[in-house]
């Protein structure tokens, strides 16, 4: 703010910074929500693109406080069987997809389940980003399904 006072002003003049400068806190109308984990981020089916996911506390059921971000949308997912992979360290697009290969290698093999024809690969942070890269708990999820079973 200062920076802006003194040289980003339209008449290109200077400005003295004055004191003493007061602030207060503006009536909110939103509501704080703790972060949740994980963060789970989901690549698109044939894009090089991420959609990032919270999973919101259960306390609020179906009462969940709208989001003001008309990019930001609410929506129920429904229950589902994952095969998940945990390792620590920091999350890359090359990494992802070594894990995800080897999930997939692990999973061809099981006589149980299998991976499910529409999965896409899920990636679960549950760290914040200042967290130490070897201590940090992050999880591959792909969604399966049982084999038929015929007798």
């Amino acid at each position: 703010m200062c920076w802006r006072l003194i040289y980003s002003n339209t008449t290109s003049e200077q400005m003295e910074m004055t004191t003493p400068v007061f602030t207060r806190k503006g009536e909110s109308s939103s509501e704080k929500i703790d972060m949740t984990t994980p963060v789970i981020t989901t690549k698109s089916a044939g894009k090089n693109e991420w959609k990032m996911s919270f999973v919101m506390p259960s306390k609020y059921g179906s009462n969940l406080p709208l989001p003001k971000d008309p990019s930001v949308t609410i929506k129920e997912v429904p229950s589902k069987i994952v095969a998940v992979a945990a390792f620590s360290g920091l999350v890359t697009d090359d990494d992802i997809s070594q894990r995800e290969s080897k999930l997939h290698q692990s999973l061809q093999k099981d006589t149980e389940f299998r991976v499910k024809g529409d999965s896409v690969v899920e990636v679960a942070q549950y760290n914040p980003p200042f967290t130490l890269p070897f201590t940090r708990r992050n999880e591959i999820a792909l969604e399966v399904e049982r084999h038929d079973i015929a007798f």
